[in-house]
């Protein structure tokens, strides 16, 4: 969906070229850049997106997924990030019949995963913030568009019982279940454009278990899991996660929480108003100023 707003029908050749080398690098890690992971000669997507030039954007994710889809012998494609929980009307509005499916993992255990990530909040304190803000998009989403096809599943139900999980799943896409689906982890080289982008899904090389579910319980700090819960405890009930009040001397973790992520709330609103005061500003009276920046060095 990034990408859906520097597409626009009828660009010429140096234009679609800039295009490209965007899509060349996305996203930022460069062995997971899209065009290698869909297995596309560089200079063949380049002479295909230049033959649809005049095509809507979804009508070219549509070709490309499409292509790489039948090479694997398959009818249905699908595509997964989590930022695209910040994208949902988008989405939507792009792909009307999509299916949603959010995967919901307790947010304590997705804190600790994340320690062994060189990505990502590496805190429990920004991690429950950025697991609060995914919540409320996938909260407005719902309220928003009640009729969209969307389905939650909760990771501990997949690795409890995945045969069944699974069939759910495959109900809810339209397609038959084989139990082929759960040997993935059989010919998981077939799913990675490389090693280095399999890197951070290790655990793929394994079939579905639950040794991962509640390792908060003994792994986590007492101050972080109450941290955790005083910014994102909403959420943790959302999604039916069982989270209990702080005892003792621990309210004052939970209270100093509380304020650090009013404090950053605050500090991000604050910027966006900036932004937006200063382009209002431009936008009136830039026309009549011309502004000149002139570097000066100390003696």
């Amino acid at each position: 969906p990034v990408l859906a707003n520097e597409w626009r029908p009828g660009m010429s050749d140096q234009e679609i070229e800039t295009f490209f080398s965007r899509l060349e690098s996305y996203p930022r890690k460069p062995e997971q850049a899209i065009i290698d992971y869909l297995e596309w000669d560089h200079r063949e997507l380049l002479e295909l997106l230049k033959d649809l030039r005049h095509a809507r954007y979804p009508e070219i994710v549509e070709r490309i997924f499409t292509a790489r889809t039948k090479r694997l012998g398959k009818r249905f494609w699908g595509n997964k990030t989590p930022d695209y929980c910040f994208h949902v009307p988008r989405l939507l509005e792009l792909f009307p019949e999509s299916k949603l499916i959010f995967l919901i993992r307790d947010g304590r255990d997705v804190t600790l995963s994340y320690q062994s990530c060189d990505w990502g909040p590496n805190n429990a304190l920004e991690c429950a913030r950025y697991y609060q803000k995914l919540a409320n998009h996938y909260k407005n989403a719902r309220e928003s568009f009640p009729d969209a096809a969307i389905m939650v599943t909760r990771y501990e139900d997949l690795t409890a019982d995945p045969r069944e999980t699974l069939k759910q799943i495959c109900d809810f896409i339209g397609v038959g279940y084989e139990p082929e689906m759960l040997e993935f982890n059989n010919n998981l080289s077939a799913h990675f454009a490389s090693e280095e982008a399999l890197k951070d899904h290790q655990k793929l090389k394994n079939p579905a278990r639950a040794d991962s579910v509640a390792r908060w319980r003994k792994e986590m700090r007492r101050r972080n899991i109450v941290q955790f819960e005083a910014i994102a405890g909403d959420s943790l009930t959302l999604f039916n996660y069982d989270h209990h009040a702080p005892q003792s001397m621990e309210w004052l973790w939970f209270y100093g929480a509380r304020i650090w992520n009013k404090t950053q709330s605050l500090k991000y609103h604050a910027t966006e108003v900036s932004a937006w005061t200063i382009k209002k500003l431009f936008r009136r009276f830039g026309k009549h100023y011309s502004f000149k920046w002139h570097n000066t060095k100390r003696a």
